[in-house]
């Protein structure tokens, strides 16, 4: 049921319940009256019944009676006047209420169709709800998908970010190469000038001291400390040197052929070898501080190892170009010594000669001991033998400079020195702790 027809139903309603009501008062009204009129009359009749004695009174109480029925007809009468007013004025409110009804009619339909635009209104509001939903929706994921993309092109910048900076980190690495690069090309053109004039002095060499003793000149340009090592047996012994400390005696610069060291890796090797001092470590090395860069190369005549070249540096911005310079200036060292031929051959010649005389005097030990003689008597005729050989020798090697005259004294000690060691070593050995000591010029 729809607004208008609940109030037409109330206001009908209404106006039935006070017609009603109207009618109910008025005709109760008559009723008490005509009630109370009868009562009376009835009353009076039944008084004048039972006593006719006084009509005189009876009559007046009629009268008083008829007076007091006329009163009471006027009383309705005008209970009948307002009931009529009332009816009258129920009219006026029922007409009242019938404009009020079609009031209410008109603001039933108004608010119906205030209703019904509401309820657009509500529609519209909800769809536009469900759209601002789908919107924020799709905004939560455009939001996301921007996110996203934020996340990669942050990814991307950091990317980015760090590839700029390793191209940096690359430019400023290529920047510090090519600067080192320049000064390594100015560092190598220099000691290539410095090669150029050290291989003139070295050709001014007319013998081996002399070629040694400037090879050790030329090398102290670039090196502080240089030692020419002389190969003799087993053994490498300093010969040249400078910039040693004074306290050090050249003749106590020595090691074995077996020690680990760069200065036997290249005499055994044949090849130049450097190292830095973390590589040196605690191999043999020269009396001191541990240096910061050291080199040793060969010095090689016919295949054979004459000597090693040494040199070593305090300064750590020494590196492979310096250690290729002294490489260098060994290599044409070796060369020049091919032009020394006559000086070496001499020199290999009374070597051999020298190992000759050894083989010669351990014939005669081993015969010795073959015919009985007892160890006093061999060692005697083996003493007589080594001075013997050491007078023939020295006959020979006299006119070849004092370089020539130690060579018998050099093989004697590589053979005693000989291990493992031998009848014939153990004797010479044990014949030389007799012998009175013989310098090398005697």
């Amino acid at each position: 049921m729809n607004f208008r027809d609940y109030a037409s139903t109330e206001t009908s309603a209404l106006v039935e319940r006070l017609t009603t009501a109207a009618e109910v008062a008025a005709q109760t009204a008559a009723q008490e009256i005509r009630a109370a009129a009868d009562a009376e009359i009835q009353q009076v009749r039944a008084d004048a019944a039972r006593s006719g004695q006084d009509a005189e009174d009876l009559r007046q109480q009629v009268a008083s009676l008829v007076a007091e029925t006329a009163h009471l007809r006027t009383q309705l009468d005008a209970e009948s006047v307002r009931a009529a007013e009332a009816l009258t004025q129920l009219d006026a409110e029922t007409v009242r209420a019938s404009d009020a009804l079609e009031q209410l009619d008109a603001a039933a339909t108004e608010a119906q169709n205030a209703w019904r635009a509401n309820e657009d209104l509500v529609r519209d509001l909800h769809a536009q709800i469900e759209a601002a939903h789908a919107a924020t929706r799709h905004e939560a994921d455009r939001v996301g998908a921007l996110e996203g993309l934020l996340q990669e092109a942050q990814s991307a910048a950091s990317s980015q970010r760090a590839e700029t900076d390793d191209a940096n980190a690359l430019a400023d690495g290529l920047q510090n190469g090519m600067s080192t690069l320049r000064a390594q090309r100015q560092q190598v053109t220099a000691l290539l000038g410095e090669s150029i004039d050290a291989f003139d002095a070295l050709a001014t060499a007319t013998t081996v001291d002399e070629l040694f003793t400037k090879l050790v000149q030329q090398t102290a340009a670039q090196f502080p400390r240089v030692v020419i090592f002389r190969r003799k047996g087993q053994r490498l012994e300093g010969e040249l040197a400078t910039g040693l400390d004074p306290s050090v005696d050249l003749a106590d610069v020595a090691l074995t052929m077996g020690a680990d060291s760069i200065i036997t890796t290249a005499a055994a090797q044949g090849v130049y070898a450097y190292a830095t001092a973390e590589q040196l470590g605690d191999a043999h090395r020269l009396p001191g501080d541990v240096p910061a860069f050291a080199v040793a190369a060969p010095l090689v005549f016919q295949s054979e190892t004459l000597a090693v070249l040494y040199a070593d540096t305090g300064l750590a911005e020494k590196g492979e170009a310096h250690a290729a310079f002294a490489g260098v200036l060994a290599a044409h060292t070796n060369v020049l010594l091919s032009r020394l031929t006559q000086e070496l051959k001499i020199a290999r010649e009374l070597r051999e000669y020298a190992q000759m005389l050894l083989h010669e005097a351990e014939e005669m030990f081993v015969a010795d001991t073959r015919e009985g003689r007892t160890r006093p008597d061999r060692l005697r005729r083996l003493r007589d033998t080594i001075d013997f050989g050491r007078q023939l020798y020295a006959q020979r090697a006299a006119l070849e400079g004092p370089g020539a005259a130690g060579l018998l004294d050099e093989e004697i000690a590589t053979l005693v020195g000989t291990d493992p060691s031998t009848d014939f070593s153990d004797a010479l050995s044990d014949a030389l702790a007799q012998m009175p000591v013989v310098s090398a010029g005697a």
